[in-house]
């Protein structure tokens, strides 16, 4: 028997034994212990879930993390780059070339 097999007949039994000791209880106590089974089941179910979700989508958010880092730093450097070729300047007024001939105040 390896040992998958030796966890699970484990697992098992201890299962079979706790239904057995909840037969053996008087009624209050059986309603009293499945209230106390069922909240702390619920609160495993829902902690297993939030991990598993957790871990499942942890590797995906850091490659996208990634890419979007890579893509801002070339946007930035493509319009530091656009902004440094297509201006003139006079005096402290920047006036880049892309806004000459149109008429931006129709009033």
């Amino acid at each position: 028997m390896n040992w998958p097999e030796r966890i699970a007949a484990g697992v098992t039994a201890l299962v079979c034994l706790a239904f057995l000791v909840r037969l053996l209880l008087p009624a209050p106590a059986q309603q009293r212990l499945d209230s106390f089974a069922g909240r702390h089941w619920y609160r495993l179910k829902v902690a297993a879930i939030g991990l598993w979700r957790g871990l499942r989508g942890r590797p995906q958010a850091r490659q996208q993390q990634k890419v979007d880092q890579v893509q801002a730093e070339r946007l930035a450097r493509e319009a530091i780059e656009k902004a440094r070729r297509g201006v003139e300047r006079d005096g402290n007024v920047i006036r880049p070339k892309a806004f000459k001939g149109r008429d931006h105040d129709p009033h």
